[in-house]
């Protein structure tokens, strides 16, 4: 049990069967203890007075990742990113898939209003393909996490599907056709090269002028403001660039906003400047830090806040600061791995292989064995040297690996499946033999 409300940590069988026997949706939340926005979701709205009156009305399943069969259960849930949240009916059925980034009377509210109506995801889903939408349908569809959804919708035929709610969407609220475009940049992004939606440019700029944004309605582009340029040609992206400038500031004045929600607002500004950051930002960047690293109290607010903190200075040139920062939680926080690992991703960007590798070896070293360990064993590997004499110590370091992956008492299911393509992925780019192992095969 964890927080002020109670969450079973039983499994999903069991979780499904109170559900059924109850006539209850069943809230899952798929989350890690390590996991820096699992833990501002834990504190913002898990642990409030608003979810503990709804809680009540839920069967509530908590599953971390990296206990035994945990992964078995995200697989079937088709969940792998930390924090995913999904609603599901009595029978097992999808409502609804959130992750964080609103606040708990938003998110409580969502949760509500979709554990009254019950309508199945893949009911939803048919009604928009087939061209027959309603503005509920609509609606969900703006408030699903999409880019978390790794069982109703492959991703190759997103873009498609949210096309078509777009189209349907001509006379919902702008917040909803805003939140559907959002959703079509995420799809889109990386990928091969799609028109945008008509009046897509003219609808965000409409949207970040003018509609009652909250800071969960622009989270996808202060993160990577860069997804504005597919909504429009070039000639038509610096409205929309400074539009969202003059939004992420405004926001930054809400009082409601915690200290990681600062710092994300001000990391969009300095994404949207450039690199090219002047002294008036860097001086905001500096202050908006230094708040934070006082506001956070306690070891699992820090690792939400700090994390962000160090993303957002090294973003506005202070690589030093970011591993200063990174440098002091290492040595005194409950979540050293965590921070031993980011901070060995900063030395490595910095041409300091021989740090990075001692962070890396020293954040495997401190978790505990489960699939965040194989994780990090893995980035240990990729910091190894290449050169001939050291085979010898990648080969030992290889074997201990996989060791204790075959050790382990549950099947290579989920995220570990994927470590392990990724860690054969390794071995042909170094050109090594793959190792006679007793580590299980996939199943």
């Amino acid at each position: 049990m964890n927080g002020r409300t109670p969450w079973h940590q039983d499994g999903l069988d069991a979780a499904l069967a109170r559900a059924t026997e109850a006539g209850r949706p069943l809230l899952v939340r798929w989350t890690a203890s390590w996991c820096p926005p699992c833990q501002e979701l834990r504190l913002e709205v898990f642990d409030g007075a608003r979810f503990a009156a709804l809680a009540p009305s839920l069967e509530l399943l908590s599953i971390d990742g990296d206990a035994p069969g945990a992964q078995r259960d995200g697989e079937r849930l088709g969940a792998s990113f930390y924090p995913t949240c999904l609603l599901l009916d009595p029978h097992g059925r999808e409502l609804l898939r959130l992750s964080g980034g609103r606040d708990a009377g938003a998110f409580c509210d969502l949760i509500a209003r979709h554990a009254e109506v019950r309508v199945p995801l893949q009911a939803r889903i048919r009604r928009v393909e087939d061209g027959r939408a309603t503005d509920e349908d609509l609606d969900a569809f703006a408030a699903q996490a999409w880019s978390l959804d790794g069982r109703h919708h492959p991703l190759p035929g997103l873009p498609a599907l949210l096309e078509a709610a777009w189209a349907q969407a001509a006379h919902a609220p702008l917040r909803t056709r805003m939140a559907l475009l959002v959703h079509w940049l995420q799809a889109v992004e990386g990928g091969p090269a799609r028109p945008p939606p008509a009046g897509a440019a003219a609808v965000l700029l409409a949207g970040l002028h003018s509609a009652p944004l909250a800071f969960a309605d622009v989270y996808a582009l202060a993160l990577r403001p860069a997804r504005l340029d597919l909504a429009a040609p070039p000639r038509g992206t610096p409205p929309l660039r400074q539009a969202l400038r003059e939004r992420l500031a405004s926001l930054a004045d809400d009082p409601m906003l915690g200290p990681t929600q600062r710092l994300i607002l001000l990391y969009g500004r300095v994404q949207l400047a450039g690199g090219r950051v002047d002294p008036a930002l860097a001086h905001a960047v500096r202050a908006t830090v230094h708040r934070a690293q006082h506001e956070a109290h306690g070891d699992d607010a820090r690792l939400s806040v700090l994390n962000m903190a160090a993303e957002l200075l090294r973003a506005g040139g202070d690589g030093s600061g970011a591993r200063a920062l990174l440098q002091a939680e290492a040595e005194r926080s409950a979540h050293a791995a965590y921070f031993l690992q980011a901070l060995a991703g900063l030395h490595e960007a910095a041409g300091d292989r021989d740090r990075a590798q001692d962070c890396a070896r020293r954040a495997y070293e401190r978790t505990p064995p489960g699939p965040t360990r194989f994780a990090r064993g893995l980035r240990y590997l990729r910091t190894l040297p290449t050169t001939p004499q050291d085979a010898p110590g990648f080969e030992r370091a290889l074997r201990t690996l996989l060791s204790e992956v075959a050790a382990q008492p549950a099947p290579v299911d989920g995220n570990q499946r994927r470590y392990l393509a990724d860690l054969f992925a390794l071995l042909a780019q170094r050109d090594a033999p793959a190792p006679t192992s007793p580590a299980r095969t996939p199943a």
